[in-house]
């Protein structure tokens, strides 16, 4: 077999691993990365190795994320051949820095180093894209992977790498190979057994899915009244008198929002809130006049009177005492929603008109919702798939996840399931409660042990009304974030640099 039929293979068994399939499918993974490790090893040099491997990632791009181009097909594919290329650059620098003589653990840790590193950069750059990250395909396997309320889903990765490298040796060091295969998921399964999280209070919630078509103008309806009018009536077939929190999805309402009260639709909701008497979050765009004391990069717009300001993808909640708060969407879909790397363009080249390019303005603060005496994060789609991110606003007072999506831009495909299935990592990582408000689903209950205890269909209109459990509990990986597998990492590479150089035959 040739070196591109067995990328191509490793890419087609690495696709496989990803949900929707059965999550025993997620161990694929593992002869995948094996072979193109493997490749890369074999390659001639770094830039042979890059090239070598990247059919393979290309193939693993398209069968997991194929439904990117239901969105955007230009976008799609953009995205789909540019990533492959970027997830490349590992194994041509662990081509680069390998040499035969290296042992077994500067081996490992040196590919393991790169990779998770990667994976860590591209949950922080502007072209983010975090998609595949290893440990997302494990996320419906959750009885194995609860050790992540330490270490995050980059521990999943880093446990999947380093389980490869001690089956390549397991024939002459069984002991140290079967431990660091076993441990981490007997730990788990430990921890599964014992669990005993009790909840210090609860929040009666109605979950809204109005299922409206996306890409119809006014979803469908005749106006953007005729669109909250139906929103309204959804939810008032599901209230209750105890309801404290409503959750409408993303995008949830058409038009924009203004943050001056007297403003449609602003009176409306929040007298609608104070009628229920529950606080309602729901999505819009919101815009945001600047000020002087205002710290939001450039560039903005202006408005026909030269005011400037800037729209955000937001979540929006209304209270019942007729106060409004916002959460400006932090982690925006490169291009689709913000042109990558735009507030440093615009500095370095000021005399052009970046305006019409930027899209949506970045949400800069960690900025909680309160729910009554509770507190709840606005999480908008995309911010639920950046672990780090929703750890800060756990770590700053979120009692429970929620999240407001709209993944019917996707259609019926694996993008919706893959996207539910990784808030279930959300869960464990915080040990928080995770209620997910989607347009045409998938909306749901998670509890912080990554069980599901409520899950919509899609394509359906519906309600569900639930008493969300309250937890407090702060969890190591909430508390430290990445630093914690990063320092494993790093132990791991300095005892490589003092190990025995593995002798030559």
């Amino acid at each position: 077999m040739t070196w591109w039929q067995r990328s191509v293979l490793m890419g087609i068994l690495a696709g496989l691993a990803f949900p929707p399939l059965p999550s025993f499918f997620a161990l694929l993974l593992i002869p995948a990365f094996w072979g193109l490790i493997r490749i890369a090893e074999e390659s001639p040099s770094a830039r042979a190795a890059m090239m070598r491997v990247y059919p393979g990632l290309l193939v693993w791009n398209i069968a997991a994320t194929y439904w990117l181009a239901m969105a955007t097909v230009g976008g799609g594919v953009a995205a789909i051949l540019a990533n492959a290329v970027v997830m490349s650059v590992p194994f041509g620098l662990y081509r680069r820095f390998r040499t035969e003589k290296d042992s077994i653990l500067r081996q490992a840790s040196l590919f393991i180093a790169l990779w998770v590193g990667f994976e860590w950069f591209h949950h922080k750059w502007d072209l983010a894209w975090p998609w595949l990250t290893l440990g997302n395909a494990f996320s419906n396997a959750t009885a194995f992977i609860q050790f992540i309320e330490f270490t995050g889903v980059l521990g999943i990765s880093a446990w999947v790498l380093a389980g490869i490298f001690a089956l390549r040796h397991i024939r002459t060091r069984p002991v140290p190979a079967s431990i660091v295969i076993l441990l981490p998921a007997i730990v788990s399964l430990g921890m599964m057994a014992t669990m005993d999280e009790k909840p210090v209070g609860h929040i009666p919630t109605l979950i809204v899915q109005p299922n409206f078509d996306s890409y119809a103008p006014f979803s469908g309806f005749d106006s953007e009244a005729d669109v909250l009018e139906k929103l309204i009536d959804i939810s008032d077939s599901g209230v209750q008198e105890t309801t404290e929190l409503i959750l409408w999805p993303e995008n949830s309402l058409e038009g924009w929002v203004y943050p001056d009260p007297t403003r449609y639709p602003n009176p409306h909701l929040t007298n609608q809130a104070s009628n229920w008497n529950s606080t309602l979050i729901g999505g819009a765009t919101f815009f945001k006049p600047i000020d002087a004391t205002t710290n939001i990069p450039k560039p903005y717009r202006y408005t026909g009177n030269e005011t400037p300001y800037t729209i955000y993808n937001a979540g929006v909640a209304w209270k019942p005492d007729g106060t409004l708060q916002v959460y400006g969407k932090r982690r925006l879909v490169p291009i689709v929603e913000r042109f990558p790397f735009v507030s440093a363009l615009a500095s370095v080249s000021p005399w052009f008109d970046w305006t019409g390019l930027m899209g949506y303005g970045k949400g800069i603060e960690s900025a909680n919702l309160n729910v009554g005496e509770h507190v709840v994060t606005g999480l908008v789609c995309y911010d639920s798939v950046f672990p780090d991110w929703v750890r800060i606003q756990v770590r700053n007072g979120a009692n429970f996840i929620g999240i407001i999506t709209n993944d019917g831009w996707w259609g019926d495909t694996s993008g919706h399931e893959q996207h539910f299935a990784f808030a279930r990592l959300r869960a464990i990582e915080t040990r928080r409660a995770v209620v997910r408000s989607a347009n045409n689903g998938i909306s749901g209950i998670i509890l912080p042990d990554g069980s599901v205890t409520y899950r919509s269909d899609y394509w359906t209109q519906t309600t569900h009304h639930a008493d969300i459990p309250i937890f407090d509990r702060t969890t190591l990986y909430v508390r430290f974030g990445d630093r914690v597998i990063g320092a494993i990492i790093a132990l791991a590479l300095g005892l490589s640099f003092v190990s025995i150089p593995r002798r030559s035959a």
